[in-house]
């Protein structure tokens, strides 16, 4: 039925008794869910709405983390909306251990893809603190760990590299205590990434190797928690950590494994981080046509999907394949788009010094050396403070 008028149709509702209300929402999520292999994520936040208005507080949770992880690979805004929705669920709930596992696990899952998409520091702080509170309370030795991650993840993508680094450290401290090889590869992830950020580029290569080899090639494990492969996570990290040692034959064929294996299963953020080591590679191995091009899909992709750290990492491979191509000009439109952009926002802040030594390679070329030296003063500075040791010696 369709009501023209929202009066009506709000006089229709609540003029039925909340008994037989509630057992209508119930049928109706029910309905919903008894083919669960073919959900899609809205119907499973409508099937999380009608359980959660029929008063089943834990089945409604449930299905909100089923909407929210399915949209975290398609659309990271929208599953944004569902943590949000599902951390606003356990206010009703009583108070227990199902309700601080979920609202951790929520904190948690908030923290992680704002660091991605991109959300106020105020708001990150306070997610951060409560989640700290939860994470005391609660226990959960999995989601304790997983909360430091999304907190490294958090302190990296604004810039405060050494503090994430400390966090991610944590996790991995508290990750060793659990049995699971998939869990432990999932939060090893998280270390890697920030060892590539701080410059340790050695330590993340052998770190990344010591994980894939507990995983075995299994692609799935750890899967759940992390809400992508850690395998191809892994996969790539190590493809990108022998790019910047200058091996680039080892570094292209795990990018080209990785990309692969990420299209087969549809990992659209993994995809587009594979498609940016193999535009670097393609770049400093002359093939400049097909650095572009890889690059052009990967920033495609990453804007699809939501994810703004990606995507400001394709935008530093689209002004570095066109610098390589020789067009400064397009090169210098590009990354100071780029950085404009990446200054207004709230993720990626630590990406600000590659920008700016790009920037500076382009004045370079173009006989500027005044405002080349300029930039990378600039671009060594922040990088020094930050504490990215690899983006500093760039510069």
């Amino acid at each position: 039925y369709a009501f023209h008028q929202s009066l009506v149709r709000d006089v229709a509702y609540h003029g039925q008794l909340a008994e037989n209300r509630s057992r209508i929402h119930r049928a109706i999520a029910d309905y919903l869910t008894a083919s669960d292999s073919s959900l899609e994520g809205v119907s499973m936040g409508l099937a999380a709405h009608h359980y959660a208005e029929a008063s089943d507080y834990l089945l409604a949770a449930n299905w909100e983390s089923k909407a929210a992880e399915w949209y975290g690979q398609r659309n990271m805004e929208v599953a944004l909306r569902h943590w949000q929705r599902l951390l606003d669920l356990t206010a009703s709930m009583p108070a227990g251990p199902d309700r601080c596992r979920i609202s951790l696990q929520a904190h948690a899952r908030l923290i992680h893809l704002g660091a991605h998409h991109g959300m106020e520091p105020q708001r990150a702080d306070a997610l951060i603190d409560a989640g700290a509170e939860l994470a005391e309370r609660c226990d959960d030795l999995i989601l304790r760990a997983y909360f430091l991650l999304a907190c490294g993840a958090s302190s990296q993508s604004r810039g405060e590299l050494k503090q994430g680094l400390g966090y991610l450290q944590e996790a991995e401290d508290q990750a060793v205590d659990i049995k699971v090889t998939g869990i432990r590869a999932a939060i090893r992830t998280g270390l890697v990434h920030g060892l590539l950020n701080t410059g340790q580029i050695v330590a993340a290569a052998q770190s990344a190797e010591e994980a894939l080899g507990w995983l075995e090639d299994d692609q799935q494990q750890g899967a759940g928690l992390l809400g992508r492969s850690p395998y191809l996570s892994l996969l790539l990290y190590r493809a990108m950590a022998q790019a910047y040692l200058g091996d680039y034959k080892s570094a292209s064929q795990w990018a080209e494994a990785g990309v692969i294996q990420a299209r087969q299963r549809h990992e659209t953020q993994l995809l587009a981080l594979g498609l940016v080591i193999q535009s670097l590679v393609a770049g400093e191995r002359g093939h400049t046509r097909k650095a572009i091009s890889y690059a052009r899909e990967a920033h495609d992709l990453s804007e699809q999907a939501g994810n703004k750290v990606v995507l400001y990492t394709t935008i530093l491979a689209l002004g570095r394949s066109s610098l390589v191509a020789g067009n400064l000009v397009r090169a210098q439109k590009i990354l100071e788009q780029g950085l404009q952009a990446l200054r207004g926002g709230t993720v990626s802040y630590h990406d600000e010094p590659r920008f700016l030594i790009l920037l500076a390679r382009v004045q370079l070329a173009s006989e500027e050396y005044g405002k080349a030296r300029s930039l990378a003063r600039e671009a060594i500075k922040l990088a020094r403070r930050m504490g990215a040791a690899h983006v500093e010696a760039d510069g």
